[in-house]
Parts: structure tokens; sequence; C-alpha cells
């Protein structure tokens, strides 16, 4: 056929709205490219919130359109690096769940789950 069918691998999984996560450990994580994850860390770094921007700057749709800009928030979970769409208020130190997919050593965050509250993109 025209698509590989993943084999299944040894990881328990857990599920979050239709998608399936792997629930791993952060060393673990070198083994699992390509596939969902869930995984819980502490941050070892503080959050860097950042702006951007997709487009030509003097384009009126970059500037209308809502996928071509907003924030983004850069994690250092355990030593792995992982993004959010939006902004997370969170504090170093602080012990998290991040549910996503990983792909070339970087998390992209779908769900976070701090201690009193859920970010969720």
């Amino acid at each position: 056929m025209f698509w590989k069918k993943r084999e299944k691998l040894t990881f328990p999984t857990e599920t979050l709205g239709y998608d399936e996560y792997y629930v791993t450990r952060s060393g673990d994580l070198l083994q699992l490219d390509g596939v969902n994850v869930k995984f819980e860390g502490t941050l070892t770094e503080k959050p860097l919130v950042e702006f951007y921007a997709a487009g030509w700057p003097w384009s009126l749709s970059s500037r209308l359109v809502e996928e071509d800009h907003g924030h983004r928030t850069l994690l250092k979970v355990s030593g792995v690096a992982v993004y959010f769409k939006g902004s997370l208020y969170l504090a170093k130190e602080e012990r998290i769940t991040v549910w996503g997919k990983l792909k070339e050593g970087v998390v992209q965050a779908k769900r976070i789950e701090g201690k009193d509250i859920i970010y969720q993109a």
C-alpha cells in the first residue's frame, strides 16, 4: 500500500481524544522518533515565550490570519526540548506531564499538565 503500518511498541499506551500516546520516561524518548508520547519531568530551565510570524512582514494576510503568527513556548523538561503553541505560565523546577509528538528529538506538545493547571492546544 501507500503507507507502512507501524509495528506496536512495547510501551504502555494512554488515549487523549482520538490519539494514542506511548507512556515513557524522558530517557527512553530517543528510540521513539515520530510517535505520540506522554512523559513526566521537571523543568530544568526557565520557559522561553517568543513571538513568531510567518510570511512576509508587509503582507496583510500575515497580520490578519491567526495561523501565521502567535506565541510559542520553549521548555526543557528533564533535558528534552518541548515546544508548545501558545503562552505558558510555569516556573523552573516545576513537575509537569507532557503529551505530544516527538519529531527529531523535539516534542511538539498538545497538552501540558502542571500541578494546578492544564494547557491544551
